[in-house]
């Protein structure tokens, strides 16, 4: 078969071979250039990936130690306010076991 004779003849869409040819060739190198952009963004996405996992593990570690230091501020704050409890209830609440008010002596007599 002569390939010089089916050039000209139309494919399908009225398309001849040629310009088939020349369609495939220029798919091709948009094909190539695309393969170029994917590979660095492969390798952002992959870094992006391991920040992720990073960052996430970083929030869990930072939310628990907040949790403890709550749960530590809570106890410390009870024990504070037992403490003043203790403190000034004793105060105000005892008596002394004498009466000193009428052992004072008067400065006059």
């Amino acid at each position: 078969m002569d390939m010089c004779g089916l050039q000209d003849k139309p494919v399908l869409d009225g398309t001849t071979p040629l310009a088939v040819l020349e369609i495939l060739a220029q798919l091709r190198l948009e094909v190539a250039q695309l393969r170029g952009e994917v590979v660095p963004l492969r390798v952002e996405d992959l870094e992006l990936r391991q920040q992720v996992g990073y960052f996430k593990a970083m929030h869990t570690a930072a939310t628990e130690r907040l949790e403890t230091v709550r749960e530590e501020l809570d106890q410390v704050r009870g024990e504070n306010r037992q403490l003043k409890a203790d403190l000034f209830g004793r105060r105000s609440q005892t008596t002394s076991a004498v009466d000193r008010s009428n052992d004072l002596d008067d400065p006059h007599t």
